[in-house]
This record gives structure tokens, C-alpha cells and sequence, in this order.
């Protein structure tokens, strides 16, 4: 990954300024979300094509599954978008004051993390088939590593489960609590909640961590995994700095004013969000998609 270049900073005329925005791939192309809407993103004028999909309130995640786009919001739903942007299935989640933060997809079904510390497994239908209990906190991210389903609270707390809904594995952080929980093929990457570093999880037979790394205090951190490489932006100014597999810095691939977020990759090439922090320091702006150009080697 060190053979990137910046391709120049492209802003999305539909782009909403504020919010959470979030990229994804699915069927070969470019998605994003920001606050309510959804949009599909073309690669080549690095412009909105359409919007696909809009919740009532503030999305928080995207995942694909099946040939079908999913979203979650905190209007307590998860919504399935057809290929040609039409709504197929609203899944109501159960309870008062419990919103879906996250989604993932694990042995063929779609998992969500929930406000209230559950994870939910669904059917094809939107039949909450099972309720996974043991956090204490929020859920902030749930993924698929190897052959188990991990989740990650906001208190700290990462916990692994089987295919029959078993808890089998648990690890407790030392100091903050989980933002983001990233899988490689060699390990389970976590983003703590401050943004100030990333933990490598060996999650085997039993869950310890191997390493740890800090970055400096970042908005809204990033860590994308390619192989034994890992790139992240590093800090509110955008330093992406790439690492090998057992974290060592080989190198800084760009710096900008602007914080690069949410990183994903796409024939070849690596897009993210360019955020500023306004004059205050209080809030995000959101400046485009940012494009990060593969030389020829």
C-alpha cells in the first residue's frame, strides 16, 4: 500500500457538512452515508450518481449481504435496499430507546449490535432468531473473524460467540473502551474509544493481546487492513501512516489538513472522508472523498 498517491481532495455537491459520514463497497462500487441519506458514489467523476436509500434519523451503519445494500439508524430499524435503491424489508428492532449501532454478517446471517448491550441475529425474513447477552454496555462494533462473531462495547469489553450463540470467548481492556474492531488474517484489530491507539487481539483458543500502538489523538479513527499491512490516519491533520503486520512504521503515504476517515478500497485504489474540525474545535465538516491513486509498479 505504500505505492499510493493523493489523487487531490473531491467534494460531493450532495454531501451533507455534518454528521457521521460512512463509506462501503458493495457489488464492485462505492456507497456512502452521511446523517440520513444514502448514496451511491461514482469511482471515475468522484460524484454522487443517486441516492439509494434515506432513514427518518442519523444512519450508523452499512454492510452488504447477499447482493443487498443493509442500513441501521436510530430511528430503531434496519432497512434492505434492492440494487435498484427501492426499500424491500424494514426490520423494526424490539424495545424502547434501543437503536441498532452496528451491523455485520456471521454465518450467513446479519448481526446487529444494539444500544442496550445485546447483539441480535436476524433471518433472510427479519425474524430476530437470536438475543446475545453479556455486555454491560453499548455495542459499538460487531464483526466475523475466522469462524466466531465478535462484538465490542463501549466499556472495553470484547466478547466472541459460535455459530450457536454460545459466548466461548471474553477480554476486558485495560484502559477505554471499544470504537471500532477490525479482522485480519492474523488477527482482530481494536480501535479504542478515544482514538488514541489500536490493540492487536490474538483471538484463538482464548483471547490476549499482542500488541499495542498509539497515534495520537484522532477524529474519528481509521484502520484498514490489507494483508500484513495496516494504514491508518494517524491524527486530526491527516498523517496516514502505513504499518506492517507486526507493527512496525514503514512510512507516511500522505499528509493533509484534512483527517482522513473511514478508509476502504476499491480496484486498486483507497478512498476515505476528508473531515476538518471548524474554528472552534467542536464540530466536523465534511470536505468530500478523498482518493488515493495506485502508481504503477
Amino acid at each position: 500500500m505504500s505505492n499510493l498517491t493523493e489523487d487531490g481532495d473531491f467534494n460531493i455537491t450532495c454531501w451533507d457538512p455534518t454528521g457521521y459520514c460512512i463509506l462501503l463497497v458493495h457489488a464492485n462500487r462505492l456507497f456512502g452515508a452521511t446523517r440520513m441519506a444514502i448514496y451511491e458514489i461514482g469511482i471515475q467523476t468522484m460524484r454522487v450518481l443517486r441516492q439509494v436509500g434515506r432513514h427518518e434519523h442519523q444512519i450508523h451503519a452499512l454492510t452488504s449481504f447477499d447482493e443487498c445494500l443493509y442500513s441501521c439508524s436510530e430511528d430503531n430499524v434496519i432497512c434492505r435496499w434492492s440494487d435498484a435503491g427501492r426499500r424491500e424489508q424494514q426490520i423494526r428492532c424490539p424495545g424502547e430507546n434501543n437503536w441498532p449501532t452496528c451491523l455485520c454478517v456471521f454465518d450467513g446471517r446479519l448481526c446487529s449490535g444494539m444500544a442496550d448491550g445485546t447483539v441480535l441475529r436476524w433471518n433472510e425474513r427479519g425474524e430476530l432468531l437470536a438475543t446475545l447477552s453479556g455486555h454491560d454496555a453499548v455495542v459499538m462494533s460487531v464483526c466475523r473473524h475466522r469462524r466466531r462473531l465478535f462484538s465490542g462495547d463501549c466499556g472495553g469489553t470484547i466478547l466472541g460467540w459460535n455459530s450457536e450463540n454460545e459466548r466461548v470467548l471474553r477480554l476486558k481492556l485495560e484502559n477505554g473502551g471499544v470504537y471500532r474492531l477490525i479482522p485480519s488474517p492474523r488477527r482482530l484489530y481494536v480501535i479504542d474509544a478515544e482514538g488514541n491507539s489500536v490493540v492487536a487481539v490474538d483471538a484463538g483458543d482464548y483471547m490476549r493481546c499482542t500488541m499495542k500502538f498509539d497515534f495520537g489523538l484522532c477524529t474519528f479513527p481509521t484502520l484498514f487492513v490489507m494483508g500484513d499491512g495496516v494504514i491508518f490516519s494517524g491524527d486530526a491533520k491527516g498523517c496516514m501512516t502505513v504499518y506492517d503486520g507486526d507493527g512496525e512504521k514503514q512510512g507516511v503515504v500522505k499528509h493533509s489538513h484534512f483527517a482522513i476517515s473511514n478508509l476502504v478500497r476499491l480496484e486498486g485504489n483507497v478512498y476515505g472522508i476528508g473531515l476538518e474540525v471548524d474554528t472552534h474545535g467542536l464540530n466536523l465538516i465534511g470536505k468530500g472523498i478523498v482518493r488515493f491513486k495506485q502508481r504503477n509498479v
